[in-house]
């Protein structure tokens, strides 16, 4: 295969003599594909594919290049201004960007938008003929060769892959680029292999076989790890169903090397079978989402807005477990993570409650008696009460999170300036210890979500934005900023010695009590990098015990100012930031 470099002078040339004689970008024939909020995918009247993106206030042509393809070189500057008639960009127009210059990023982030049924999975690429949202005078293998490869004269090793004796192509063909083919951008990310089920079927169904290791058990191990459950009782009731299913009497005494059966239904979809279509679809779009950029603030995040959201407030307390209320310690964590920010780096913090008998000073005592007169910073404040006050304290998090972000652009930011995160401490199985977080997975959030505009008008968050519906793209795209900077929070985590989930640190939905669904928080809400921490399990008289003592609470939000850096500043590593010395964690 020649590499895609090497094809790169070529195409940039047929494509400038194509497109020489285009007045510009406002002479699409078709509506253009919103890939991401400054890059759309357009056909021209001809019916050739191109890519506009949008210039940012003091861009030039050189800057564009640098900007959104693979290099800063003056010439490349040159080429885009004349595709689009010289001059000087103008900030929040589009302006055109041959294919082979754009980085890759957007390259398979526009084609899979263009091709929303193709799929990608170990073996390569898989494109189906004719599903092109926009209209293509034309589907060839040299064409999808020199998309999906870099080079078009890839389509004679596409034939022999394929098998076909001709290149012509049919409606609802399927084509297969290997893996071996793709230009980078389009190959499965490689991955930790997940662990080793056997697959079957008996007169009960199909199942995932799994035999016990040492120190295994069906409800601290099995059930958190294959099926998602980790919620106390469900992850009782998943336990009785295996060891019913496998055929064991006492599911507290299995023995190590003992095989398993866990029903195919019950089995989370990321230890499906490799070719089962749920699990590549899932591949997919974790691809896509990973593929979305994100711009570097700086070491000391000038210009970024940090929305800390403490959980529950009032009279919704959240979880209690050994002498720890969830509401107060993470309220701390959230002062605390403020008072670290204000004092390492430039971000402006919100909080979205105040408490008021406590203020935004951190607690440095036990915790031993809990209040209620935490309020949600709305216009008016909430009190949270009971009935349906309890969920609209949820639900007005995500509008103020939104009109937060709303009001930072207006002031000349981007939305990849703001992020979200709301503090929590989870009541699982006593079993199951560590942090986890979640983030918006783009298959839980493709209803609209908002609360009755004519029943909560009174608060203007509800008024400027009542329902929020977003597209696929902006979803991905949430999905994959929020688990970059998850990546962040539990690596910050295990380098501060904080305990961290041992099998799923990072997850995209809840389980419970059957249903799969995504936190209101993070599915009402604007913000594009958004992630609910779970600190620690409450219900582990471990980890209750590390947050009733005001020097582990530092330690955990240190580890969040130390992603926070690390994620936004662009450094490799999370480095741990703490204001004290620490203990060893037992």
């Amino acid at each position: 295969m020649t590499h895609l470099a090497g094809a790169v002078a070529g195409a940039v040339l047929l494509l400038a003599a194509a497109m020489a004689n285009d007045a510009g970008p406002a002479e699409a024939a078709a509506p253009a594909l919103e890939i991401h909020p400054a890059v759309r995918l357009a056909l021209n009247a001809r019916g050739d594919l191109f890519f506009e993106v949008r210039a940012a206030p003091g861009d030039g042509w050189t800057h564009l290049a640098h900007r959104f393809g693979t290099s800063a070189a003056a010439a490349d500057g040159a080429l885009i201004a004349r595709l689009n008639g010289g001059g000087t960009p103008r900030a929040h127009q589009f302006y055109r960007v041959p294919y082979a210059l754009l980085r890759d990023e957007f390259r398979i982030l526009g084609l899979a938008a263009l091709f929303p049924e193709d799929v990608a999975d170990a073996t390569g690429w898989r494109h189906r003929v004719g599903t092109a949202r926009l209209p293509l005078g034309e589907e060839s293998l040299y064409r999808l060769a020199f998309w999906f490869t870099g080079d078009g004269e890839n389509f004679r090793a596409i034939m022999t892959a394929n098998r076909l004796a001709d290149p012509g192509l049919a409606a609802g063909q399927e084509i297969l680029i290997p893996d071996a083919l793709l230009a980078p951008a389009f190959r499965m990310p490689s991955r930790p292999a997940p662990p080793a089920l056997e697959f079957g079927r008996d007169a009960q169904g199909e199942y995932a076989l799994w035999r016990l290791r040492p120190g295994d058990t069906l409800a601290g191990t099995v059930v958190p790890r294959f099926t998602d459950r980790v919620d106390p009782g469900d992850v009782e009731r998943m336990a009785r169903r295996i060891a019913t299913r496998t055929g064991i009497a006492n599911p507290d005494t299995v023995q190590a090397g003992r095989a398993v059966l866990i029903p195919l239904s019950d089995v989370a979809v990321e230890h499906l079978p490799a070719r089962d279509p749920r699990r590549v679809r899932l591949e997919m779009d974790r691809l896509l989402a990973s593929r979305y950029p994100s711009t570097p603030r700086g070491p000391r995040l000038e210009g970024l807005l940090v929305i800390l959201d403490p959980g529950h407030g009032g009279v919704d307390i959240g979880a209690h477990h050994h002498g720890v209320w969830e509401d107060d310690v993470v309220y701390d964590i959230a002062l605390r993570v403020q008072r670290l920010l204000n004092q390492k780096s430039a971000a402006r913090v919100r909080l979205t409650v105040l408490d008021r008998s406590q203020g935004e000073k951190p607690y440095d005592g036990p915790f031993l008696s809990i209040d209620r007169d935490e309020a949600v910073q709305t216009h008016p404040p909430l009190v949270a009460a009971d009935g349906p006050g309890r969920a609209a304290a949820v639900q007005l998090r995500g509008h103020l999170a939104s009109a937060l972000l709303a009001e930072a652009v207006r002031a000349g930011g981007d939305d990849e300036q703001v992020v979200f995160l709301s503090l929590h401490a989870d009541a699982l199985h006593r079993d199951v210890r560590g942090a986890m977080v979640y983030v918006p997975g783009e298959r839980f959030r493709r209803a609209s979500y908002g609360l009755d505009p004519a029943r909560w008008r009174r608060y203007s968050e509800v008024r400027a934005a009542p329902v929020l519906q977003e597209d696929r793209a902006t979803r991905l795209r949430s999905e994959g900023l929020s688990r970059r900077l998850a990546g962040h929070l539990i690596r910050a985590f295990a380098a501060a010695g904080w305990p961290v989930h041992a099998n799923v640190p990072i997850r995209d939905h809840v389980v419970r009590d059957g249903h799969s669904w995504l936190p209101a928080v993070l599915r009402g809400n604007e913000v594009p990098t958004k992630v609910l921490i779970e600190v620690a399990n409450v219900a582990n008289r471990a980890d209750a015990a590390l947050l009733a003592d005001p020097a582990q609470r530092e330690r955990v939000a240190g580890a969040v100012v130390a992603a926070l850096i690390a994620a936004f500043a662009g450094s490799a590593e999370p480095a741990v930031t703490a204001e004290v010395a620490h203990p060893r964690l037992s």
